[in-house]
């Protein structure tokens, strides 16, 4: 196993297939999601971008480039829509599986990380973390109603959602 490599599992078998080895690896956080495609951030390559595949690792392709250092990833699959935090930008991204109509969902953050996406509820919720605002944040899908949900958190970085139960991890 390289570091940096996405493999896959089968929950039911004891061994991980190689996906992408097609290119080099990409380093720091990245995000993987499903849709048909498999989508990740790939940054601290110097080439910041997001990327997608075929569900067996072929066919990788460029999907956005040129972003400052997008950290995580989540997919809107009713709506066809991708969100990631950029920490180099301190903004939340959206834009289609393809990467066009790309728009800014909110500016109004410090050092945002993980994120995450209620669509039972249409809501958004990202951590900020390492500037000194330490908090998970949550809005509207759109960024509009702003709330802080929790402060003074040891920085946060990543953020997941049990809708059905309630729960914020």
């Amino acid at each position: 196993m390289l570091s940096g490599d996405i493999l896959r599992k089968n929950l039911k078998l004891f061994f991980f297939l190689y996906l992408i080895l097609t290119f080099s690896p990409f380093t720091g956080n990245a995000g993987v999601n499903v849709v048909g495609k498999i989508y990740w951030v790939d940054n601290g390559t110097g080439t910041d971008h997001i990327m997608r595949s075929n569900l067996d690792g072929g066919s990788p392709e460029l999907v956005i480039d040129g972003l400052g250092m997008p950290n995580c990833l989540a997919l809107d699959i009713p709506n066809g829509k991708m969100y990631w935090t950029d920490q180099s930008f301190d903004v939340i991204r959206r834009a289609n599986f393809d990467g066009s109509n790309i728009e800014n969902i909110t500016t109004s953050v410090g050092n945002p990380r993980g994120i995450a996406l209620d669509l039972t509820n249409n809501k958004l919720y990202w951590v900020d973390s390492g500037t000194g605002f330490d908090h998970v944040m949550r809005s509207d899908l759109n960024g509009s109603n702003p709330e802080e949900l929790v402060t003074g958190s040891p920085s946060p970085k990543d953020i997941a959602l049990d809708v059905p139960n309630g729960k914020m991890y």
